[in-house]
């Protein structure tokens, strides 16, 4: 269900991708789609925070790997998700793979840590929800929609991992160089089918 309920999020954005633009609307509308039945929440369902930012405090489970993650406080969610939406959409407009700061990938990464490892906005469903904007954000700039293949345990740590040593290094360089690992195994592995 889950697999093909992002399939019909992704291809509904794909259809209006010329005016695909990240606003607070859209993501809670992207929230709506994927968490509107209470078998796609992992936590309990709640569905009055169906497309809509959390009004609980929330914290990231790691252990037994690594320390567990406070997110943004969700008193603060609107301010926060305001201003972010604005930075996204800023880096978004500067995308130039010539340059590396500005690159298709820094921005992606940018944007998977600010969101969904800083800010976490909603309840339940936010990986899901920054997976399909990041969808869309590579198909909008001529790409495939792909995400690193986390397909076993080892995949998980190795993912979680990198996001914990961003976060210790204070930059997304480890999750761009793990982006471009999962692009690229991608590729390859199409071009073996």
């Amino acid at each position: 269900m889950g697999i093909s309920l992002h399939q019909s999020i992704l291809k509904n954005l794909l259809d209006s991708l010329d005016n695909f633009k990240l606003s607070e609307d859209t993501i809670k509308q992207i929230h709506r789609g994927l968490m509107g039945n209470h078998f796609a929440w992992e936590t309990e369902f709640k569905p009055e925070l169906v497309g809509e930012y959390r009004n609980i405090p929330t914290v990231g489970s790691r252990e037994p790997f690594f320390k567990n993650k406070e997110y943004a406080p969700h008193y603060n969610l609107e301010i926060i998700m305001s201003s972010y939406v604005d930075i996204f959409n800023t880096r978004f407009s500067k995308i130039d793979n010539e340059d590396k700061n500005n690159h298709l990938l820094t921005n992606i990464a940018y944007f998977h840590n600010k969101f969904l490892k800083k800010i976490h906005p909603f309840a339940d469903g936010n990986g899901r929800v920054c997976r399909i904007i990041i969808g869309a954000v590579l198909m909008k700039n001529n790409c495939p929609p792909i995400f690193p293949s986390i397909t076993n345990q080892e995949k998980q740590i190795e993912y979680i991992s990198t996001i914990v040593k961003c976060e210790q290094n204070n930059n997304d360089e480890l999750l761009v160089q793990y982006f471009a690992k999962g692009m690229t195994e991608y590729l390859l592995k199409r071009l073996d089918d």
